[in-house]
């Protein structure tokens, strides 16, 4: 099954709560990326069908970045309520409503893998994740076009796989 990004946002930031362990946009972006990447090498599948871009800092989920950049680079604090707005054929707003997240939503298994991944990754500052996806070529190759602002595609789910499926040394989520 593939989620929301948001929804497997909604989780971490949560877990993290609870467990009273910070968490900012950035670091919660390397997270979904790794996540991503794992389950695309394990499953062959995504896990949430949201678009990665390549940004200046890695990789972003615009999705997500936007529903928590208003935390800037502090601590996030709470998860985020969806609006969602549903439109006629027209385009014309016929309803409007809010979606509260509710993680008995994710499938247990699929909640596992996210916090063993969450853990496994809790060694790596923030910035250390930054400069890991920063080194892959994945991102390395459009540098100059994503530091001049210059419009690059986003992530592939195919070239996530298939970069670390060929790097099994870059899937630092495996505890070795």
């Amino acid at each position: 099954m593939t989620y929301a990004a948001m929804d497997i946002a909604n989780y971490i930031v949560k877990k993290s709560i609870e467990l009273k362990r910070p968490i900012s946009n950035l670091r919660l972006q390397k997270l979904l990326y790794y996540i991503q990447a794992r389950f695309l090498v394990e499953t062959g599948e995504p896990l949430f069908c949201d678009e990665i871009g390549k940004w200046k800092y890695g990789p972003v989920i615009p999705s997500v970045y936007h529903e928590f950049k208003k935390y800037g680079s502090g601590t996030i604090d709470s998860i985020s309520e969806q609006l969602l707005v549903e439109r006629n054929k027209n385009g014309d707003i016929v309803d409007i409503s809010v979606k509260h997240f509710n993680e008995d939503d994710i499938d247990l298994k699929v909640r596992g893998k996210i916090e063993e991944t969450v853990n496994s990754l809790s060694k790596y500052g923030t910035f250390d994740l930054v400069h890991k996806t920063h080194e892959q070529s994945l991102w390395k190759q459009y540098e100059h076009a994503i530091i001049n602002n210059y419009f690059v595609e986003p992530y592939t789910d195919e070239e996530i796989k298939q970069y670390f499926s060929d790097h099994s040394e870059e899937r630092i989520w495996e505890n070795k």
